[in-house]
């Protein structure tokens, strides 16, 4: 009988299922705890109980959606849904952020595990993602697990991303998230206005930045769509930069929602600045900032 690992306790264990050494994230398991129990805390407090998002009508399909052309109809019905109560959303954490999913950045160690979703029943649904990876990597991760809460709702269980998809329920999460990422609609609105018979490497750089995906995704949806074969695909893979390597993998980033949160909890007196600083994990002067410019809204 598999074990069903679900909560932030259960992180290590989790993680040993899958035959990775937890040793290694240890401080980031911390970190996660800390940070998704301080919400859960604000949350109670302030609210009067943990905020769990609405299900969205169109997951109500989920039992059936197992197919390709299935995966690719609910990415594009949800990434239009988000992107039309977010427009101004800057990047996929900000608008799962505002959907009322919990997320993440902290900094994670070099090895295979670049993120982390889970659905704790003392937390809610939580997306931790490495606070190391570029913007474009960042929204692929989020995408994926996007793609779990959706799909695999029964049960829910710890899922990790890192080097790759290790089994089908991760491979169709990352089917779901490469084409919330990249619309087929989209991608062939572009090629035909570009008029390119066949996409080179060029073309494939300007998706990815229209797109805010990895370049490799971009090949890989091309291929899957039939607009390169795979030889093609492993050739124009070739000639694409090849990603430097990011030496310091950068702040711990907080989303806007748990800020707002904490930064109400301080202007309310249930935080010290010293607190504050520690919830928000940034520095002194920061806080002050952040403090002087915020104010309670009327009740």
């Amino acid at each position: 009988m598999t074990t069903l690992f679900q909560r932030l306790d259960a992180l290590e264990d989790a993680l040993a299922a899958e035959h990775v050494d937890p040793g290694p994230f240890a401080e980031v398991f911390a970190a996660m705890r800390r940070h998704f129990r301080r919400w859960a805390a604000l949350e109670t407090e302030l609210l009067g109980g943990i905020a769990i998002p609405d299900f969205p009508n169109a997951a109500a399909v989920m039992e059936t959606v197992l197919d390709a052309a299935d995966i690719e109809r609910l990415a594009r019905t949800e990434r239009e849904r988000l992107r039309e109560e977010s427009p101004e959303a800057e990047n996929l954490m900000t608008l799962l952020d505002r959907e009322g999913i919990k997320v993440y950045r902290p900094r994670f160690p070099a090895g295979p595990v670049t993120g982390v979703f889970l659905f704790d029943p003392d937390v809610g649904p939580a997306m931790t993602v490495a606070s190391g990876l570029d913007p474009a990597s960042a929204n692929a991760v989020f995408a994926r697990f996007f793609g779990h809460y959706l799909i695999d709702n029964d049960p829910y269980r710890i899922r990790f991303a890192g080097d790759g998809p290790r089994d089908p329920v991760s491979a169709r999460a990352a089917a779901f998230g490469n084409a919330f990422l990249i619309g087929g609609d989209l991608l062939r609105g572009y090629l035909a206005a570009r008029k390119t018979a066949t996409p080179d490497a060029a073309a494939v750089l300007e998706l990815a930045a229209y797109f805010e995906a990895p370049p490799a995704l971009v090949v890989g949806r091309l291929v899957d769509g039939g607009d390169l074969d795979t030889a093609a695909g492993e050739a124009l893979l070739g000639e694409l930069p090849s990603a430097a390597p990011e030496p310091d993998p950068g702040p711990t980033l907080v989303s806007e929602r748990f800020t707002r949160l904490a930064l109400e909890a301080h202007a309310r007196g249930m935080l010290t600045a010293s607190e504050l600083a520690a919830h928000l994990e940034t520095d002194a002067a920061t806080v002050r900032d952040l403090a002087s410019r915020f104010r309670l809204t009327a009740e």
